[in-house]
């Protein structure tokens, strides 16, 4: 199905056609009044006219004759040997301008016929002060008897094409009135030349036989006879609009200067909106609660552990842990840590500050287990002999094992071998003082970071 569109639009372009203003006087003998063709030549004329030129097909409905009514797109309804309706041979054209609102009508077998030396009111009778002019206006008035002058016409016309657009844009519906088509007429003649003027007595002719009471010209429509048919006719009304729509697959105004810096404008405006909203979305997506990260049950167990009732309480370390990725937990623990030797009183230099090794980290500030579950293994947990500080002679071979472990977390494949030595743990019994104080000055800084500064167990080491 086409998208909705103006017939209009289509009519207006010139390249969308074979012949976009053809010579009207041709179009009137060939198909008019003056022509000797028979009413089916007539027929397929006008059928043929309208695939090749922009024309409308003015006619007066039996049941609605005020009013003039203007089709486009004529065709003889094609018949269907296994489906034989009562269109079938019969002009069908389409009324409106709205593709989406317009009709499909069938007209009778004399639609194309002519009516000879009919008499017609005069112009200046119909549009006098008794018909069109009236207080209350009347459409259509009786010719004089035996004064009047008689006019050959066709039931139905073809209308000048250069007129097509204003009238399908004027009258979006598909219809007028006798004085409004007058009008228009008028309209399409102001500022006009002789020749053109000649050209549209025809249609003044015809416009006299409309507007004369009993009207003279009026055809039947021919309706559908059972839903089949309807939608057998609407079917035909929708190919026929994807056809015409065809013409012009990309119906609207030209592209200019202007048009396209706002497009530009809008463009831009949308990537920066949707910069921004990704950004929104990377940081909300980034930061993660205790509860997001490990769960409801463990959040409450960190927080007991910290002496807490509230997340934001926590110490630091814990919801850096939670907002970061696994691989840089090694650093965030270890700035931690170095941040609070440089605030303690304890006299802990740089270089003294404890390595987070693999099983402290895992242990301790992942599974959150700072005793082991029997208290009785030794080395286990958050104790001071799982404590290893720079300067110590576990310092070289622990540093190269948290390389390894960095490496593996951010994404590093490891052998088997590797991987048994990073869970393996060395922890000895101190022999010398100064390791034993370096351990203890550790263990306090870590309980620090672990608990909080302000925690009873921190307070008391």
């Amino acid at each position: 199905m086409a998208p909705a569109f103006n017939i209009h639009d289509v009519f207006n372009q010139v390249d969308a056609w074979d012949a976009h203003t053809p010579n009207y006087s041709v179009i009137s003998n060939g198909l008019g009044a003056a022509s000797p063709s028979n009413s089916t030549i007539v027929m397929n004329g006008i059928a043929n006219l309208t695939e090749h030129t922009p024309s409308l097909v003015a006619f007066v409905l039996a049941n609605d004759v005020d009013r003039i009514y203007l089709g486009h797109s004529a065709a003889v309804y094609p018949a269907n040997l296994f489906a034989p309706t009562t269109m079938d041979g019969m002009l069908v054209l389409i009324s409106g301008n709205r593709s989406e609102s317009c009709v499909a009508l069938c007209l009778d077998g004399t639609a194309t016929d002519k009516i000879v030396d009919t008499p017609v009111p005069s112009v200046a009778t119909i549009t006098g002060a008794t018909a069109h002019t009236a207080p209350n206006p009347v459409m259509r008035v009786a010719a004089p008897i035996n004064q009047a002058p008689t006019v050959t016409v066709g039931r139905i016309i073809v209308l000048p094409s250069y007129a097509s657009v204003a009238l399908l844009q004027a009258f979006p519906e598909g219809y007028l009135d006798q004085r409004q088509f007058y009008m228009a007429i008028q309209a399409a003649l102001l500022n006009a030349s002789p020749a053109l003027i000649a050209t549209w007595g025809p249609v003044l002719q015809w416009w006299t036989a409309a507007c004369t009471d009993p009207c003279v010209l009026s055809v039947n429509l021919i309706s559908p006879a059972n839903p089949a048919q309807s939608v057998a006719l609407e079917k035909w009304k929708s190919s026929t609009l994807a056809h015409l729509h065809g013409r012009v697959p990309h119906l609207g105004p030209g592209l200019t200067a202007a048009h396209l810096d706002s497009s530009m404008t809008k463009l831009q405006q949308t990537m920066v909106d949707n910069a921004q909203a990704r950004m929104t979305f990377d940081r909300d997506h980034a930061v993660k609660t205790m509860a997001d990260r490990h769960g409801e049950e463990l959040t409450r167990t960190i927080m007991r552990l910290c002496d807490v009732t509230d997340e934001a309480n926590l110490p630091p370390v814990h919801t850096l842990l939670a907002k970061s990725p696994k691989g840089s937990a090694y650093g965030i623990v270890g700035a931690e840590l170095q941040a609070r030797a440089l605030d303690s009183d304890l006299k802990v230099d740089e270089a003294a500050v404890p390595l987070v090794t693999p099983t402290l980290l895992d242990q301790v500030f992942r599974r959150y287990q700072p005793a082991s579950p029997s208290g009785m293994e030794f080395g286990v947990g958050l104790t001071p002999f799982a404590i290893i500080c720079g300067g110590h002679k576990e310092m070289a071979a622990v540093r190269a094992t948290i390389q390894k472990a960095t490496f593996v977390e951010g994404g590093a494949s490891i052998s088997l071998a590797n991987a048994s030595a990073l869970v393996r743990s060395d922890v000895r019994m101190p022999t010398d003082t100064q390791v034993a104080v370096d351990k203890l000055y550790g263990w306090s800084l870590v309980i620090d970071v672990f608990h909080g500064p302000n925690h009873p167990v921190a307070k008391t080491v």
